[in-house]
């Protein structure tokens, strides 16, 4: 990994981003949260649902 070049550009701004680059723009971090905040809620949903189809000999 060369750290000159970025991990990801955006395809149409070509803006650059290091996955633990210290000058990212403002924005990757709240962004970064709201996807946090969303796999957090999908793994929620994920274990009520494996408990719900889960048969009585598995509880």
């Amino acid at each position: 990994r060369n750290p000159k070049y970025p991990d990801f550009k955006h395809k149409d701004t070509g803006e650059a981003l290091w996955i633990e680059g210290r000058n990212n723009p403002s924005w990757v971090k709240s962004q970064l949260a709201v996807l946090d905040s969303k796999m957090q809620s999908l793994q929620r949903d994920e274990s009520n649902m494996q408990f719900l189809f889960s048969s009585s000999k598995d509880l």
